[in-house]
């Protein structure tokens, strides 16, 4: 019996050692479904990311055919992003691409993008792809791209329409808009479960995507000039928290200048950058009480608007237009190192494992620690909102305009030679088979 249970082991080996994997060595299953990767939009992913990288592929591959100002949004082996095509111009087009070698799976030509300088955010949940423009929020299929429904956010005159990329939570989708109001939706139906904004006025346009956390929506404003639904307007920013059953007013604070920044929110603090295209006081990052709307900490970047934040490792990391990424103390706001990037502020970081990465015309990778450079790589004008999701970095770009990806370098080939072995490792099985048959009979 001994003998027996040995040379099925022998068997067993055999398998493990000649058969090659069948998937590649390191690729992870982590997906980033939403802006910043997560509800709470802290940015942070837990994943390895190599000290070199390089270009695997490109969409589409020519030169200012796109445009895009979009954060990718990965889920189910596919990239979904926006982008104006320069062939057909004015609207946008909301695009879904393989995610291992960038093939065109679906497109769906939209209308404009709602606002100033930034094209509509995606996100993807059970199957659906929910993205706005000047009109809607939509609801797609994410196989085939067939529209499930649609919300229009009326309009009236002025700014209006969805840029953020929604929230998905429990059933229910919620969303701002440059009309200066916010939005809650049945999943399913794009029936409104609520609406809120701010009753004397104050709210102005909701710009960047909510964050949710326990239950609480948070999200910030800008410039109030576009809601259809009031006569009055400010131009100062304020800080919403929300309960998110109902739509009721939990907290406000209000922020000298506008707010064009998700917030992130970690340890039950929420970290929200202020500014826009003025340069006001006020201008820099903030941090509140996520229960309270008491404010903890505030960093002046002397009149320099602030970027999304990315928190992770105690450290709250984001861009300034003075040129700099920061990072600094997540519990009280000092510096704790900066890194002078020779742009303005509108690729907002992200952290991945020990490593910090931000596209600004340049793919710009950095230690997470001490803010040393590790890696740098050209991706062309522009380039927003990194995201991380199999193994590589996804990005979208200006010009020339579309998505790329960026990866280890490859080593496929190599992986690919070894499997002449599988012949052999079928022959060595079959006769340990046969041998083990014979012990036993």
């Amino acid at each position: 019996m001994g003998m027996k249970f040995g040379m099925v082991i022998v068997v067993v080996l055999v398998v493990a050692l000649v058969v090659p994997p069948l998937t590649i060595a390191g690729q992870s299953s982590e997906e980033w479904p939403t802006f910043h990767g997560n509800w709470a939009r802290t940015g942070y992913v837990d994943a390895d990311l190599p000290d070199n990288l390089e270009l695997l592929w490109e969409f589409p591959g020519e030169w200012d055919v796109l445009q895009s100002q979009s954060t990718p949004a990965i889920s189910g082996g596919r990239v979904y992003f926006t982008a104006e095509n320069m062939q057909d111009i004015g609207p946008i087009f909301i695009y879904a691409l393989d995610a291992e070698n960038g093939e065109l799976a679906w497109s769906y030509r939209a209308g404009r993008d709602a606002g100033a300088g930034f094209d509509p955010l995606p996100t993807v949940v059970d199957g659906r792809v929910y993205v706005g423009d000047e009109n809607y929020l939509y609801a797609f299929d994410a196989e085939s791209g067939g529209l499930i429904w649609r919300f229009e956010v009326p309009w009236g005159g002025g700014l209006h329409g969805v840029d953020s990329a929604p929230v998905v939570m429990e059933n229910k989708v919620y969303f701002g808009s440059w009309d200066g109001w916010f939005y809650c939706l049945d999943a399913n139906t794009g029936e409104l479960l609520w609406e809120y904004s701010d009753g004397d006025g104050k709210m102005g346009h909701v710009i960047k995507a909510p964050a949710f956390s326990n239950g609480i929506i948070y999200f910030g404003t800008g410039a109030g000039s576009g809601s259809i639904k009031r006569d009055t307007f400010h131009y100062t920013g304020w800080v919403y928290a929300l309960n998110a059953e109902n739509g009721d007013l939990i907290w406000e604070f209000p922020i000298g200048d506008e707010i064009c920044s998700s917030p992130a929110v970690v340890d039950n603090i929420v970290y929200i950058g202020a500014g826009f295209m003025g340069h006001l006081p006020g201008d820099g990052m903030w941090a509140f009480d996520a229960h309270t709307g008491e404010l903890l900490w505030y960093f002046d970047t002397e009149n320099e608007p602030v970027g999304c934040p990315a928190v992770a490792h105690g450290k709250v990391y984001f861009q300034s237009d003075d040129r700099y990424l920061y990072a600094l103390d997540s519990e009280n706001g000092s510096i704790v190192w900066k890194y002078y990037t020779d742009t303005w502020a509108w690729s907002p970081p992200i952290v991945i494992g020990d490593k910090v990465v931000i596209g600004n015309g340049e793919l710009q990778v950095l230690d997470a620690e001490n803010g040393d450079l590790i890696f740098l790589g050209s991706i062309g004008a522009g380039g927003y909102a990194p995201a991380f999701a199999y193994g590589k970095v996804y990005i979208a770009t200006w010009s020339p305009g579309g998505v790329q990806a960026w990866g280890a370098p490859s080593t496929l080939p190599e992986e690919e030679s070894l499997w002449w072995l599988l012949p052999i490792g079928v022959v060595l099985i079959i006769g340990a088979i046969a041998f083990v048959w014979r012990k036993i009979l």
